[in-house]
């Protein structure tokens, strides 16, 4: 009887442990600076994690990325490595612009403009 006790508070510590780390764990997308080992650093979106690669967009570009886990500092590759390993979505296309669209409800409102006009001056 003992010997049940200490192996009852083991195994409960370790669960805790386990349930502690699995709340804990970042869920995508992560924003996060990223260092490398020779102390460059980058700011980033995380967006997936395959394998030993993690899969980013570089901020504020938006520009997608890959780099293997094993050229980060050592505290970004635990990081990493305790994302799961979920392949990044497809990146969305980027519609145009503001202004593009602008230019485009312009020119399709000449149009309309150059239509009534003519039945106008037909006077139909």
């Amino acid at each position: 009887m003992r010997f049940l006790r200490p192996l009852v508070i083991a195994v409960a510590v370790t669960g805790l442990g386990y349930l502690i780390f699995e709340w804990t764990r970042p869920s995508y997308p992560v924003s996060r600076i990223i260092q490398n080992s020779q102390g460059k650093t980058l700011d980033v979106l995380i967006q997936g994690r395959d394998g030993r690669t993690i899969i980013f967009d570089r901020m504020p570009s938006r520009e997608r990325f890959e780099i293997d886990i094993d050229s980060l500092s050592l505290a970004d590759k635990f990081f990493c490595l305790r994302l799961k390993s979920l392949p990044a979505p497809e990146k969305k296309k980027i519609e145009a612009g503001y202004v593009e669209r602008r230019r485009r409800m312009i020119a399709e409102l000449k149009v309309k403009e150059t239509v009534i006009m003519d039945e106008l001056s037909s006077q139909t």
